[in-house]
């Protein structure tokens, strides 16, 4: 059969050791750098990307540091 784009829920499962509930999945899965892991608005469930995981797993992908994280721009002094 064709795999599905998101991880399934026992392999969610799986993935976070064992931990069924999607709140204690969610925290394990960030601490773990699977960055894009998110619940779902319509079932509470993890969503994540099967590539995004299988990019995870093999060091590929790192998370973006987003605007928050930018060190301010040197303002410049006026001569």
């Amino acid at each position: 059969g064709l795999m599905s784009v998101t991880l399934t829920e026992p392999e969610v499962v799986a993935l976070t050791g064992g931990y069924t509930q999607p709140a204690a999945q969610l925290r394990v899965l960030q601490e773990r750098g699977y960055w894009r892991a998110v619940r779902s608005r319509l079932t509470g469930r993890i969503v994540l990307e099967r590539a995004h995981a299988e990019a995870v797993a093999r060091g590929d992908d790192q998370p973006r540091p987003g605007p928050k994280l930018r060190a301010p721009a040197p303002r410049l002094r006026a001569a």
